[in-house]
């Protein structure tokens, strides 16, 4: 898909959302500039369709600051997921878009957010780590 058409999709999806109400629609072309330059922009795509639009990125602690402005670059191992919006209820496709970025980034170890529509509730959650098995190689036999 062409970028720019992408950032077209993302800007009316995210203005049919009602995300963050309070922020201006031309704020709203600003921020998506630079979470898309930033690469903090994230999409699920269908058929050169976008179906959901995510900004996450790392941080190593969420403060104030960081939940009002982006950071310059991504550190840490909390993922910070500021907005997100989606064309329908299908929470596969957050959950895809979710696994996608956690298996670029495995060094996550917590995913915080706001529950959509309640800015005073931070949801924060630990990632199950993964165990690994010590498997031993098998001695070859010798007859």
């Amino acid at each position: 898909m062409i970028q720019a058409e992408l950032l077209k999709q993302a800007f009316f999806l995210l203005v049919k959302s009602g995300v963050c109400p309070k922020t201006k629609i031309k704020d709203w072309v600003k921020i998506l500039l630079f979470t898309h330059k930033k690469g903090y922009l994230y999409a699920s795509c269908e058929n050169e369709d976008v179906k959901m639009i995510a900004c996450m990125y790392r941080v190593k602690k969420l403060t104030k600051k960081i939940e009002n402005r982006f950071p310059e670059e991504e550190k840490g191992n909390l993922l910070y997921i500021p907005w997100f919006a989606s064309k329908s209820e299908n929470k596969m496709l957050a959950n895809r878009l979710l696994k996608s970025y956690l298996k670029k980034h495995p060094e996550v170890d917590e995913i915080a957010f706001y529950e959509r529509g309640d800015e005073s509730k931070l949801k924060r959650f630990k990632r199950a780590k993964k165990e690994t098995k010590n498997v031993k190689a098998k001695k070859p036999r010798t007859s």
